[in-house]
C-alpha cells in the first residue's frame, strides 16, 4: 500500500473520484471550493481481474467543501491505496 502522503499527492495532481452532495450550494455549472479533510480512512472496492473479483483497498478522504460564495457542502475523494495504482475503481 501507499503512504498517506503520496495518495495524497495524487489527489492533489488530480487522480481520484469525487463525491460531493452539492444539494445546497447556488446556481449550476462549475463550482470552485476549498476542500478541508476531517478524516482518512480505508474503505474497499470489488474489482475484476483474470481469476476473478478480489477486494481492492481505498483512500477515503472526507470533509468540508467551502464554494467561493461561503456556501459548505460534505465532500469525499476516494484513491487506489495500492502501490502503482492511481485510478479508482467503481
Amino acid at each position: 500500500m501507499r503512504s498517506l502522503s503520496e495518495v495524497w499527492n495524487q489527489v492533489l495532481a488530480g487522480h481520484g473520484a469525487i463525491e460531493a452532495d452539492m444539494s445546497g450550494v447556488p446556481g449550476s455549472g462549475a463550482v470552485t471550493a476549498t476542500f478541508t479533510v476531517e478524516s482518512v480512512g480505508i474503505a474497499y472496492s470489488v474489482g475484476a481481474g483474470n481469476n476473478g473479483e478480489f477486494l481492492m483497498p481505498i483512500m477515503v478522504f472526507n470533509g468540508t467543501a467551502v464554494s467561493d460564495d461561503g456556501t459548505a457542502f460534505p465532500m469525499w475523494v476516494y484513491i487506489s491505496a495500492v502501490q502503482g495504482e492511481t485510478a479508482t475503481a467503481g
